[in-house]
């Protein structure tokens, strides 16, 4: 079934600039080999659900929920698969949990890939945002299966604070689980349990936000989302 919701474009806009910033702008970094393999699925078993539906979702019921604001493109959700198709070329996708109040300390995990590549000429990119206070402010990661990487970056008010690059095999079709943990000083963020990023906050204060997706020149597919809540002092 497919629905479309509107919201505030004050707080949440998708540009093609978020693409465009995260190609050009962000520096490349070392990181281990290529990483590839279907990942299990993600079960919601033993995990904490922040909110009904937003914190947690296994895209199961083959309705999009209310609490997921659809901001540009064709969204449907069907077979545990929540799938986003861009409007036109060169415009990209975009999706946000705008019904979950959000988390600090917390992981975010799920599970994305990337199908029918239109190659635009920065390339194809499907993400995983996290900590969004609307979309120029938040944490993103980025797939591009065109050039066999991840992008990393730490956004505030759309200006790149901090981030990298690293070599990772992007097949197209296959499923990729993408992790972020936080501590509220901290990032780490893994592709199908490797470790590619482990960097300091950059931001001027703790990062709080909800989760969303998006895709520009591919359509991206999402087989469940989920936020963890977590206690301690650091990350481990």
């Amino acid at each position: 079934m497919k629905q479309r919701l509107e919201l505030d474009p004050g707080r949440y806009r998708v540009s093609s600039a978020v693409a465009i910033a995260l190609a050009a702008a962000l520096v490349a970094v070392a990181a281990p080999g290529g990483v590839g393999g279907e990942p299990p699925r993600l079960a919601a078993s033993g995990l904490v659900r922040l909110a009904p539906r937003a914190g947690a979702d296994d895209f199961e019921d083959e309705e999009i929920a209310a609490d997921w604001s659809l901001l540009r493109g064709t969204w449907s959700e069907d077979l545990g698969v929540l799938a986003g198709v861009p409007a036109a070329e060169g415009l990209p996708a975009g999706a946000v949990a705008a019904g979950f109040a959000g988390c600090s300390v917390c992981t975010v995990t799920a599970d994305l890939a990337a199908r029918n590549l239109s190659g635009p000429p920065e390339g194809s990119l499907v993400w995983l945002m996290a900590f969004a206070e609307g979309l120029p402010t938040n944490v993103l990661v980025a797939l591009r299966p065109e050039l066999d990487r991840v992008l990393f970056a730490q956004r505030d008010g759309g200006r790149i604070l901090a981030g990298g690059s690293a070599a990772a095999t992007i097949e197209p079709g296959v499923s990729y689980r993408v992790e972020i943990r936080s501590d509220g000083a901290r990032f780490v963020v893994s592709l199908n349990g490797a470790v590619l990023f482990d960097q300091p906050s950059a931001f001027p204060g703790e990062p709080f936000g909800t989760v969303g997706f998006g895709a520009r020149g591919a359509e991206v597919e999402v087989a469940g989302v989920f936020v963890v809540e977590w206690a301690g002092a650091s990350l481990p």
